[in-house]
């Protein structure tokens, strides 16, 4: 797996890179086992290797959602599928 490219590199990524990585260990809603804040990669795939099923990249999303105040609409949060594409998308529509 290649490394993974971010649309930018500032303050700004560096906040919602943070948050992101905060809602998928630290949630209310479900508990990954065995990841930590600091294994967490962007490229890292949900369901490969987070183990993330469906439902739970759902509850995710919503977490995502709900934390920034916005809406992700289903075709595109299908696309969703690693932390950095989170991170991307996000900051293209704070920004």
């Amino acid at each position: 797996m290649g490394k993974f490219k971010l649309i930018a590199d500032d303050a700004k990524m560096a906040e919602i890179i943070e948050k992101c990585k905060e809602l998928l260990c630290n949630n209310r809603l479900f508990k990954l086992e065995d990841i930590e804040r600091d294994n967490i990669t962007l490229e890292g795939k949900f369901g490969f290797d987070y183990g993330m099923d469906s439902l739970v990249r759902v509850e995710y999303i919503m977490l995502i959602e709900e934390d920034f105040d916005l809406g992700i609409p289903d075709d595109e949060a299908e696309k969703l599928d690693c932390v950095g594409e989170v991170c991307n998308w996000l900051y293209q529509k704070i920004m």
